[in-house]
């Protein structure tokens, strides 16, 4: 756990860094960031319970958008395959498991995701940390 909180503290300082501001061209569209944090449970950031501190999420959460009523897998793979689609997981074949490394398997290449459609609306993705949808299509 102490590992994720790490990595987002991190993505979070380098997003909203000075640095990173004088560089950063105004633009008409929203800065869409998404956070998906394994194991994370409902009570486990500062907004549901005082007693954990996550000042940088909880930040970065009042200046966007809160999902208060959320479902999970309780694997990696089936969520964020859910999260990225649009679609149940059981319904692309992701009902049970992670898509582990190197595995001959993973989402189907001819489901749209979300960074797809993001891109065709002119944004920009950038994909930091694990992926785990699956290696082994050049696409």
């Amino acid at each position: 756990m102490n590992k994720i909180y790490r990595t987002l503290v991190l993505v979070l300082y380098f997003l909203t860094s000075d640095a990173k501001k004088k560089h950063r061209k105004i633009s008409s569209k929203p800065h869409i960031i998404l956070i998906l944090a394994d194991d994370l449970g409902w009570n486990e950031v500062s907004w549901h319970n005082n007693r954990i501190k996550t000042p940088y999420m909880e930040e970065l959460s009042e200046q966007g958008v809160r999902l208060k009523q959320s479902y999970v897998a309780p694997k990696c793979s089936p969520s964020r395959a859910a999260l990225m689609t649009g679609l149940y997981p059981f319904r692309i074949g992701l009902r049970r498991g992670a898509i582990e490394r190197f595995q001959a398997t993973g989402l189907n290449t001819s489901i749209q995701i979300l960074p797809q459609y993001l891109k065709t609306a002119g944004c920009k993705n950038h994909l930091v940390g694990k992926w785990h949808l699956g290696y082994c299509h050049a696409d």
